[in-house]
């Protein structure tokens, strides 16, 4: 059973906490889901292979980024999108493991 963590003064956050208290896993990211299905974490070159499968406005997504954090405002101009639109797309990408989301909505490759 996996449970993501909510704020621990917000009430809502109770019935969150319990099921960690009882023993649900904490998903802080993919590798957490991963680790406990016992399934192993795709290396980079088993993400480059993955790449070559990417429709053409998500390639260039990828292509635009680095291993330098870019903010998803820069990153959308950069792109000719919104902000809110290439959210969307970056978040398919990210649950592709293509890209990461760094601290202060950053993004790397």
């Amino acid at each position: 059973m996996f449970k993501l963590h909510g704020p621990i003064t917000a009430s809502q956050s109770e019935g969150p906490h319990a099921l960690l208290r009882d023993g649900a896993t904490l998903v802080r990211n993919v590798e957490d889901v991963l680790d406990k299905l016992g399934l192993p974490t795709p290396s980079k070159r088993e993400r480059a292979t993955v790449v070559l499968s990417l429709l053409p406005e998500e390639q260039r997504i990828v292509n635009s980024l680095s291993s330098d954090p870019i903010h998803i405002d820069a990153l959308a101009r950069l792109a000719g999108r919104t902000p809110a639109s290439l959210s969307t797309l970056l978040l398919g990408l990210e649950l592709e493991n293509q890209v990461t989301q760094n601290p202060g909505q950053r993004y790397t490759a």
